[in-house]
């Protein structure tokens, strides 16, 4: 293993607990991320996001250039654990209008204890069909796990060792701007590992943990990731994964295509099962956390359970009677915003109180737990939620439990009809709420 040398022209440090280690100081062991480009690309700033395991943001940052010179570093700081790990995000982006032109991921294990090891991050031109903008997010096209390889242009795993990475040797960070980090105790006893404490020579602040932690997945984003093209219908399944963990899964997934900080937290569909797995029953209240709930924009959906089930939840006006997407998007809204037979239900399998919702006779209708197109018949489909209110519907206004599908084929609802069996007989396409236990 070799040792470089690199003229540092800005220093931005970051210092945080990686993992937990009670009762051991931090040790000057860590990971120093070095960000360049290839003289290829001229990007108006850069966005950094950088993770821990659990899900805390320890930085969400944007440097604008040529304010900040390239190039420039990040440390990462650990606290003498040698399993310590980080996820790394940076995109380059042009100003106006806002297009991404690069992003990487990296996903560090092993960050040392007694050295500093050195990733390079160069930015590249080539990298540009990597990527894709959504809103003011850099959306990767790479499968989950990879990253774009800037000498190819195609994906290759964002795995990286800190092991085998070159040693940093550049301006002692621990010189130049003292990292405070809080007592090793006290983070640990929270339940929270990881802290971050930026310093004065940052540019540009820590803006901390965004706060995104529900959305109604909308048809675009259902329809993207089904092999139907149309969307799941009852059959959840996904990326490995079957029923209610592939349904989670695509939570997740829509979560970080919108954010991709969100990805670190734990996703949920808010979904009934009967016997998922040999196990009794699971209602969806009791799968999302206790809150609160915040859309893709930072806005308070509702502060607990009490005000999620609620015949519409929470109380913020602007959200309660249109749910907003992954992308904080009004769902009715996204539909043309008009009319009372655009897709507007929403898969549930439970009632009022967000508990299962069985027939008549007692039977599950969970789309065999979210494992089947099959539901037994016309009608035998499970519960439905409206992601939308209209006024004078009364029970129907309920976004948890407004009427009974006609089955769990997919399907997408149209006013030519034909869609017998799907969840899209009486206006829907199969979407599902989504929760993060993390605020």
């Amino acid at each position: 293993m070799k040792t470089t040398k690199r003229a540092v022209l800005s220093s931005l440090i970051v210092g945080g607990i990686i993992a937990c280690s009670a009762g051991i100081l931090p040790a000057r062991g860590g990971l120093m991320l070095v960000l360049s480009t290839d003289g290829k690309i001229a990007p108006d700033y850069i966005k950094v996001v950088i993770t821990a395991p659990g899900g805390k943001v320890l930085l969400q940052s944007q440097y604008d250039l040529p304010a900040t010179k390239l190039p420039s570093t990040i440390s990462i700081v650990s606290n003498g654990d040698e399993t310590a790990s980080a996820t790394i995000v940076v995109s380059a982006w042009q100003r106006s209008p806002a297009i991404a032109l690069d992003r990487r991921d990296a996903i560090v294990t092993q960050i040392p204890t007694d050295r500093v090891a050195e990733l390079n991050v160069i930015l590249s031109a080539v990298c540009a069909q990597q990527v894709t903008t959504v809103g003011n997010e850099a959306v990767s096209n790479c499968a989950p796990g990879n990253t774009c390889d800037s000498i190819t242009g195609g994906c290759t795993g964002a795995n990286v060792s800190a092991t085998l990475l070159d040693t940093y040797e550049g301006p002692d960070p621990s010189t130049d701007a003292p990292v405070v980090i809080p007592p090793v105790e006290d983070a640990c006893a929270s339940g929270s590992c990881v802290d971050s404490q930026p310093t004065d020579s940052q540019p540009i602040t820590d803006a901390g943990p965004p706060k995104f932690s529900f959305f109604v997945t909308s048809y675009k984003g259902m329809a993207a990731l089904a092999d139907t093209g149309v969307g799941f219908g009852g059959k959840l399944d996904y990326e490995g994964q079957k029923g209610i963990l592939g349904a989670d899964r695509i939570c997740k997934r829509l979560a970080e295509k919108s954010m991709p900080a969100a990805s670190a937290k734990t996703w949920r569909a808010f979904l009934s099962t009967y016997n998922e797995g040999g196990a009794t029953i699971q209602h969806a209240k009791n799968r999302i956390g206790t809150g609160p709930w915040y859309d893709r924009t930072g806005a308070l959906l509702a502060q607990n359970l009490t005000e999620l089930l609620q015949t519409r939840p929470g109380t913020n006006a602007l959200l309660r009677n249109d749910l907003p997407n992954e992308d904080g998007v009004p769902n009715r809204a996204a539909f043309g915003g008009t009319g009372t037979k655009i897709p507007q239900l929403v898969l549930t399998a439970s009632d009022y109180a967000g508990n299962i919702s069985l027939s008549d006779a007692g039977t599950p209708r969970t789309c065999g737990d979210w494992t089947t197109f099959d539901s037994g018949g016309f009608g035998s489909g499970p519960r439905l939620g409206h992601q939308w209110s209209f006024p004078g519907q009364d029970a129907e206004v309920s976004w948890t439990t407004a009427a009974m599908s006609a089955g769990c084929d997919p399907g997408v609802w149209n006013a030519e009809g034909g869609l017998s069996n799907t969840v899209a007989y009486y206006g829907g396409y199969g979407g599902i709420y989504c929760f993060a236990l993390e605020p």
